[in-house]
C-alpha cells in the first residue's frame, strides 16, 4: 500500500470516529467526509488559497513525537452556519461570533483534530499530542502566518484534509491542515509506506 493510500484510509477512519463524536454531541446524525488529503509546502499553500478572504480558524498545537499545529478553517460563512446547525437555531441571521460560538468552534476543532492524530498516531506507532486550541477570525493569510509564526524557524510542509460536515441534512466545508516541520512529514511519509 502506498502512502496516499494509506493516508486515505486514516483519513476514513478518523472521519468515522469524528462523525460518532459530533453526533453524540448534538444528538443529531453527523457524517463527517474527508474528501481530499494531499502534502503541499507552505509556499504551495499561499499561492492555492484565497488569502484575503475572512476565515474563522482553530489552532491547536501538536507535540509529543512530531511538533506542529493543526489548524481548523472555515471562511466566516461556514463557520456561522456551523454554530447555527450546531446550537439548532435557524440560520441566515447576520450575527457576529460571541463566545457561545467561539466555544463550538474550538471544540469541534478538538474533535475533529483529536480523531484523525489519534488514528495517525495508531497507525504510525507515535505518541501525537493536542493541546487547547484558539480561535481567530481574520484573513485566511494572517491566520496561516500566526501558525507557521508559532512553528518558529522550521521550514514547514502542510497535510490539507478537505473536510465536510453534514449537520442535519446541511453541508459545512472547512479544511483541517496540519502544519509540521519538513523532516516530520517525510517520516510519516516514509512510517506510512512501511504499513
Amino acid at each position: 500500500m502506498g502512502w496516499e493510500d494509506a493516508l486515505r484510509e486514516i483519513s476514513r477512519t478518523a472521519a468515522e470516529h469524528a462523525s460518532a463524536a459530533l453526533t453524540k454531541l448534538t444528538v443529531k446524525p453527523v457524517t463527517v467526509e474527508v474528501l481530499k488529503a494531499q502534502v503541499m509546502t507552505v509556499q504551495e499553500l499561499w499561492q492555492s488559497f484565497e488569502r484575503d478572504g475572512l476565515v474563522a480558524g482553530v489552532s491547536l498545537p501538536i507535540t509529543g513525537d512530531i511538533k506542529g499545529e493543526s489548524l481548523l478553517v472555515f471562511d466566516q460563512d461556514a463557520a456561522m452556519l456551523l454554530c447555527d446547525v450546531m446550537l439548532k437555531r435557524p440560520s441566515g441571521m447576520p450575527r457576529a461570533l460571541s463566545e457561545l460560538e467561539e466555544s463550538v468552534l474550538k471544540e469541534v476543532g478538538n474533535i475533529l483534530t483529536g480523531s484523525y492524530l489519534t488514528v495517525l498516531a495508531n497507525r504510525l506507532k507515535m505518541r501525537l499530542i493536542e493541546h487547547v486550541p484558539t480561535l481567530s477570525c481574520q484573513a485566511f493569510g494572517t491566520v496561516l502566518y500566526q501558525a507557521t509564526e508559532r512553528m518558529g524557524e522550521q521550514s514547514t510542509k502542510a497535510l490539507i484534509l478537505e473536510v465536510h460536515l453534514i449537520v442535519n441534512m446541511v453541508l459545512v466545508k472547512g479544511k483541517l491542515l496540519l502544519l509540521l516541520a519538513l523532516e516530520a512529514v517525510d517520516a510519516i511519509v516514509r512510517a506510512l509506506e512501511a504499513t
